[in-house]
């Protein structure tokens, strides 16, 4: 059975919280604004804030000119600390650049309740080219450079 005083606690402050503002930040970032064409990128979109979980549409860039997509992940969190809410998703894309070149990576367009957000774009280089990766393998690591004394 309810207790009366918890009724009228939730009829008194369930106004209050559904006329909340939500408190809601997106951002893009990249792991590395300069790669050869060999490599790949991290591409993370974040939404955090207390309405993070009610995203109703993602609009991600168009890639298809400039990279590809090699994976994609997502992960979500939820923390209650002193009677504030924070949510946070984030989506993560591995992107592998399609030639050399100067590029623009596009906003995301975000649709949460009806209210439209949006990423900053994001320049990146790609350099022709490759890393060479001998040249770190020849190198000795520094596990195998320690002595060991009897």
């Amino acid at each position: 059975m309810v207790n009366l005083k918890t009724l009228i606690v939730w009829c008194i402050c369930m106004p209050f919280i559904m006329l909340a503002k939500p408190d809601i930040k997106v951002e893009s970032s990249v792991n590395r604004s300069s790669v050869f064409e060999n490599e790949t990128i991290s591409l993370t979109l974040t939404i955090s804030g207390n309405q993070s979980n009610t995203i109703d549409e993602i609009q991600q860039p168009n890639f298809s000119q400039s990279f590809e997509i090699v994976s994609s992940s997502q992960s979500s969190s939820f923390s209650f600390i002193n009677g504030s809410m924070s949510r946070k998703k984030s989506f993560q894309y591995q992107l592998r650049p399609l030639q050399p070149g100067i590029f623009i990576i596009d906003p995301f367009i975000i649709t949460i309740q009806s209210k439209t957000y949006s990423t900053k774009p994001i320049r990146m280089t790609v350099k022709k080219g490759q890393v060479n990766t001998t040249a770190t393998a020849t190198q000795p690591s520094p596990i195998s450079s320690l002595s060991t004394f009897q």
